[in-house]
């Protein structure tokens, strides 16, 4: 037993695996970390101040989105990796609320559950892990929104398609190119960018925007209360 405290212990009070990696660590100096900080603020700018330019679509996914709201309908969203995130960002801000006091917006991500998730990829394919979804939960009234900022996730490709059969109304979110995704969707949103980064930085900007305005809308008319 002693052994294997020595062994754990280079001293009584010192563990052996706790080790100041960082004195060996050289970062870049004061200067040159100063530039590269300011280069991704105006990097993260110029993106920004690009979205006018997609400002006419951003509008047309806000309108669809809370008309089917209004009409019964519901948001089935989806993507992968960062973009799975944002796809349940979306839904949280839609069930939950975003800035106003109002009831639950419908909205589901079928990003989350774990049992479909690797079952659809055990059983079918991870390519028809979203469409099996839409195929099972879809209806004609609803709307699917995909994330991507490549546009080339074969899964994101046929949950498009699936869509589609399914007389759903579809929005991509994506990147400048849109990939393999491009004229699949009834509405594309094509950050100007070509860097993950900031695709997904605008993409969380595209989902407040949309967000409020379906917000604003089921409100329209109501007693509203904002929370800051």
């Amino acid at each position: 037993m002693q052994k294997f405290w020595n062994f754990l212990y280079l001293k009584k009070t010192q563990p052996i695996f706790i080790y100041n990696r960082y004195k060996t660590i050289k970062f870049m100096n004061k200067d040159k970390l100063s530039q590269y900080v300011t280069q991704e603020i105006n990097e993260a700018l110029r993106a920004a101040k690009l979205t006018f330019l997609i400002k006419s679509e951003i509008i047309q996914a806000a309108k669809i989105l809370a008309e089917s709201i209004l009409s019964g309908g519901k948001a089935i969203i989806c993507g992968n990796g960062g973009s799975a995130a944002e796809a349940q960002h979306m839904a949280a801000e839609l069930v939950g609320r975003f800035e106003i006091e109002r009831p639950g917006i419908p909205a589901v991500s079928i990003t989350s559950d774990t049992a479909i998730l690797t079952s659809a990829s055990n059983d079918y394919s991870f390519d028809l892990v979203y469409a099996r979804q839409i195929e099972a939960l879809g209806d004609d009234k609803d709307v699917l929104i995909c994330f991507s900022t490549s546009g080339n996730s074969e899964n994101i490709v046929q949950a498009l398609k699936t869509a589609k059969t399914k007389g759903m109304t579809a929005i991509l979110i994506a990147g400048e190119s849109a990939g393999k995704s491009k004229n699949l969707a009834d509405v594309e949103i094509k950050v100007k960018s070509s860097r993950t980064c900031r695709i997904q930085e605008i993409h969380s900007v595209i989902t407040h925007i949309i967000c409020g305005f379906v917000e604003k809308e089921i409100c329209r008319g109501k007693k509203q209360q904002t929370f800051e």
